[in-house]
């Protein structure tokens, strides 16, 4: 640990930058003098926050007490909660679109295309796919869709 590390209240730091941290039942004079105390604070009562509590331990455990160390272990944190929020959000639209009949009649109108798009290359010395305004209008809608799937991602 070098100078300025002893120098930094690591407690007091993530008490002063934890939102709502006022909401905590935490005296930040008496309970944030120290990590080892701030860990004893939130190990052995219900501060009414479990985020907090977590942090704190994950810090003194995780980040040997140290500045670099609770960086580190903050930066994995958070790496690890933007993966779980992403595969809850990947979750939500794939249930929007299989609970979705709009998304359902939309799944089937893209089999029809493709179905009547299969036929219409067969006879493709008689018809001109761009004269079909009606395939056209469907492949539209149907790209349409699918950027607005991709965008909420």
């Amino acid at each position: 640990m070098n100078k300025n590390e002893k120098e930094i209240n690591i407690a007091r730091l993530i008490y002063d930058a934890y939102p709502h941290s006022d909401l905590l039942t935490i005296e930040p004079d008496k309970d944030c003098c120290d990590l080892r105390t701030l860990l004893e604070k939130v190990t052995s009562e219900n501060i009414g926050d479990s985020l907090f509590r977590f942090i704190v331990v994950e810090i003194v455990e995780g980040g040997e007490s140290t500045l670099k160390g609770a960086i580190r272990v903050m930066e994995r944190a958070a790496e690890d909660v933007k993966a779980v929020l992403q595969a809850l959000k990947e979750a939500g639209i794939e249930q929007e679109i299989v609970h979705d009949p709009g998304a359902e009649l939309l799944e089937a109108c893209k089999v029809l295309t493709s179905y009547t798009m299969d036929l219409l290359y067969r006879l493709d010395d008689q018809v001109n796919l761009g004269d079909i305004e009606e395939i056209q209008q469907a492949k539209d809608a149907i790209d349409k869709y699918n950027r607005f799937v991709a965008s909420k991602s």
